[in-house]
């Protein structure tokens, strides 16, 4: 394959993933969450939580049905396997939306 031809294929590849990411679902999620000014502690604490455990807490359940995180799991579950998970993060690198549960992948 010659460069230009890759170029090309990058090129609409970052054109596509700006268009998902400038999604109102996403980015109202993201401004959402940034707006609650979780310090780190309190992100810290979320991951833990997150990491910690193959339960359905409930910040995972609430994560994982929230509108950012359906659109993701839509996105991801009618694209074929160009992706096999996607997510969106805070200022703080917290998650606003993941699809699938991360962890789960791990039993792949």
């Amino acid at each position: 394959m010659r460069w230009w031809m890759l170029l090309s294929i990058l090129d609409q590849e970052v054109s596509r993933l700006q268009t998902i990411a400038a999604n109102p679902i996403l980015v109202n999620a993201v401004i959402e969450q940034n707006n609650e000014n979780l310090n780190l502690p309190e992100t810290q604490q979320r991951d833990a939580i997150w990491r910690g455990s193959d339960a359905q807490t409930p910040l995972k359940s609430t994560m994982l049905s929230n509108p950012s995180s359906q659109y993701l799991k839509q996105l991801i579950t009618h694209q074929g396997r160009l992706y096999s998970e996607a997510f969106t993060t805070d200022n703080q690198g917290a998650n606003v939306g993941t699809y699938p549960d991360i962890r789960l992948l791990a039993g792949r």
